[in-house]
């Protein structure tokens, strides 16, 4: 767990490798809520719609963005999303962290960027195009930044309660 963390930090292997590795390793050794939440962020989250649906659901809130929602035809072209659920001024994030990654090294200097949102499009069965959302990349850096967090400190507990024992002084 250490030797991949370290491999994050120096930057020689994405949040995303290192959690497809150390997500087996990670059986029993955290609860199986953690490996829920470990496996959405690594998959995506598949019930997203929950947050447009229910009134309390389990997602996590730094998943949840400002901005708006676009609809792209197959050539590309943008448009303002109609639909109800458009009308929100909050979206939450569904996407894999390995593409919010790859997101990230896209676009170097760009300010906005747009984030697929396969649940919403599949939710108006792809009538209205690909539904995107447009927010700020300091935004999709902060969902990366948030799970890096709490990744970190799972790996860090894992590390921890693998260093043997001090003699008792």
């Amino acid at each position: 767990m250490q030797e991949l963390k370290d491999k994050v930090e120096a930057g020689k292997m994405s949040l995303g490798d290192a959690l497809r590795i150390s997500l087996p390793e990670l059986r029993g050794k955290v609860s199986d809520n953690k490996l829920v939440w470990l496996a959405n962020e690594l998959q995506g989250y598949s019930q997203a719609m929950d947050y447009y649906t229910q009134q309390t659901h389990n997602l996590p809130p730094y998943r949840e963005v400002g901005g708006r929602l676009l609809v792209a035809d197959p050539g590309g072209n943008l448009a303002v999303c109609a639909h109800p659920i458009a009308e929100r001024k909050k979206f939450f994030v569904a996407t894999p962290l390995p593409w919010l990654e790859d997101l990230i090294m896209q676009i170097d200097t760009e300010t906005v960027t747009y984030v697929e949102m396969p649940e919403l499009t599949q939710y108006t069965g792809g009538r209205l195009g690909t539904i995107v959302c447009e927010c700020r990349k300091a935004n999709v850096i902060y969902i990366v930044g948030q799970f890096r967090k709490y990744f970190f400190n799972i790996l860090n507990d894992c590390i921890a309660s693998q260093q043997p024992s001090a003699p008792p002084a």
